[in-house]
């Protein structure tokens, strides 16, 4: 009777409903499981110094409640911008982009969600992400790469400077090749001259 009661319990356990575990609803909640759609890799190279540098991103935007956040994982704090529908949010802002980083006002209306960085400088090299976000959720997310590049030696002066130094010298030099031959010729004519007298 034991042997029968214990090999009957695996199929009794099998036909006794279970509601604490409801595994479906965790498997196809969205707070554990989201399809985030991920933009190709731009790539951006600007010199450093120059007056600024748009990193483009155009993602489309929740209808309400949406937020856009600029960021780079390899900083700490990572946001470098943040948009509301009030406006921006700067708070947890990296001092590195203090004054620097500015979005369209419609942004969020408009899906242009460009990101201006001003005065870029070597240290902003980096993968920059423009994620648009709704009730603390990823909706959607691109990536910009940007290097900040040193600026190209400037062009030598010499192929300026030369033809101007060497022109006047030329035509000075023809000048007096011309006036010693004048007076070389002058000076053998008056010697012609006395030796026929």
């Amino acid at each position: 009777l034991t042997f029968f009661i214990l090999s009957s319990l695996p199929l009794c356990l099998s036909v006794i409903p279970l509601p604490h575990l409801q595994l479906g609803k965790y498997l196809n909640s969205t707070a554990f499981h989201r399809d985030i759609n991920t933009g190709i890799t731009d790539r951006v190279e600007v010199y450093e110094g120059e007056e600024s540098v748009l990193l483009l991103c155009q993602l489309p935007v929740p209808a309400e409640e949406g937020v856009v956040v600029w960021g780079r994982d390899d900083l700490n704090p990572s946001i470098i911008h943040v948009r509301t529908e009030e406006g921006d949010y700067l708070t947890d802002q990296n001092k590195q982009y203090v004054d620097r980083t500015s979005i369209q006002k419609d942004a969020l209306k408009t899906g242009d969600l460009s990101l201006t960085l001003r005065k870029p400088t070597f240290s902003d090299s980096g993968l920059y992400t423009c994620t648009v976000r709704k009730v603390g959720e990823k909706q959607n997310q691109t990536e910009v790469q940007l290097k900040v590049k040193e600026r190209p030696p400037p062009p030598p002066i010499w192929p300026k400077v030369l033809p101007a130094v060497l022109v006047p010298v030329l035509v000075l030099a023809i000048g007096i090749s011309i006036f010693m031959c004048l007076v070389y010729q002058r000076m053998k004519k008056t010697a012609g001259g006395c030796n026929s007298v």
